[in-house]
């Protein structure tokens, strides 16, 4: 049996390390310094919120104040919804729905003269032997290139018209030019949801000739 020589001293420290760790214990009735890390500083400053980008959306059921607001934007969200009621009015006719319905949806949409002069081609468009509807149609998309006009009470734009969804065998889209016409708040029908009527499309070289 081997008898540990080193001085008692040293084995007393040695256990007195060991039974205190990294601790700060009392050594011969001392306290152990503590070295402490300084607090961390915390600002009570928020953080800065990055302006919102988000752009409030295009209501074509309000005339903007400001004319500039009437913008490409503004235009094509109006004939979005033109665009849709005619692409009803076609839908109810392969359907065989009452002539009457189909006729109150151009009305909504165009002014009086043009909505008159459409519906005298709603039979040939539905015609089987002449049949140049897809089934079902699809609503045709209107492009606004080009404000031109743009006043509370009328706007004159050019569009790229592209009827691919609608026609079996369309042509490719076409620039024309489209002028629409404020509707008074007592005119307004459920089944137009924007503020203008259409005076309808016309070829882009009548644009000196036409508008508002």
């Amino acid at each position: 049996m081997q008898v540990d020589r080193r001085p008692a001293w040293l084995l007393a420290g040695l256990l007195l390390v060991a039974a205190c760790g990294g601790g700060g214990g009392d050594s011969d009735g001392e306290a152990a310094t503590t070295t402490r890390a300084p607090d961390r500083t915390t600002s009570s400053t928020a953080p800065s919120t990055p302006p919102s980008t988000t752009v409030p959306p295009v209501d074509p059921s309000v005339i903007p104040d400001d004319p500039a607001a009437i913008d490409e934007a503004y235009v094509e969200a109006v004939l979005e919804e033109h665009n849709r009621v005619i692409g009803d009015a076609l839908r109810l006719q392969l359907e065989g729905a009452d002539l009457a319905e189909i006729i109150d949806r151009y009305n909504a949409i165009y002014v009086a003269e043009v909505a008159d002069r459409l519906l005298t081609n709603i039979v040939a468009l539905d015609d089987p032997a002449t049949r140049t509807l897809r089934d079902p149609p699809g609503d045709q998309r209107s492009e606004v290139t080009d404000v031109q006009v743009a006043t509370p009470g009328c706007i004159s734009a050019v569009v790229l018209q592209d009827y691919r969804e609608v026609l079996l065998a369309p042509e490719a889209p076409s620039k024309n030019l489209v002028v629409l016409r404020s509707i008074v708040p007592t005119a307004r029908e459920a089944l137009n949801p924007t503020a203008w009527r259409s005076e309808g499309l016309v070829p882009e070289e009548a644009v000196g000739t036409v508008g508002c």
